[in-house]
């Protein structure tokens, strides 16, 4: 378990926050979750390529969906987008942009992961809707994914 049970999203969430993990995460994280009134939810694991065991993605959301959890935020940086976005398992895309701009070529990309190698093959954004949170951007679309079989 990662995320730090003084974390700010358990006092503010305003709802319930679920956190998944792995089986194997320490008691004692797990514990500190719960009482700063987090549920932990643990999910089947699959490897990732740092070698370590990681929720597996696609047995969470089935674990969500069973429980009629349909809209999931994901809040965890460009790796678990990236993981995300490969695996299609994305259906509408709410990104919040701040009017900073971060730069070099080693900066963390918003969105991680093996992407399109070929602009033909990234997901096009539909049903675009653009509109402004404070001084931040909201961008909402449906990603129409490109048919991996055409050329």
């Amino acid at each position: 378990g990662r995320t730090p049970a003084t974390a700010r999203v358990f006092a503010e969430a305003g709802g319930p926050v679920i956190v998944a993990t792995v089986e194997g995460a320490p008691s004692t994280w797990r514990s500190a979750i719960e009482a700063s009134g987090g549920e932990v939810l643990v999910v089947a694991s699959e490897a990732g390529a740092d070698g370590e065991r990681h929720v597996s993605l696609e047995a969470l959301l089935r674990t969500l969906g069973q429980r009629g959890i349909l809209n999931v935020m994901v809040e965890g940086g460009g790796v678990l987008l990236g993981a995300l976005f490969d695996r299609r398992l994305v259906d509408r895309l709410y990104a919040v942009i701040a009017p900073v701009v971060i730069g070099a070529a080693a900066a963390p990309s918003a969105v991680s992961g093996r992407g399109a190698q070929v602009m033909r093959e990234a997901p096009r954004l539909h049903d675009l809707a653009v509109s402004r949170l404070g001084e931040d951007v909201l961008v909402e679309g449906v990603p129409a994914w490109p048919d991996a079989t055409a050329d």
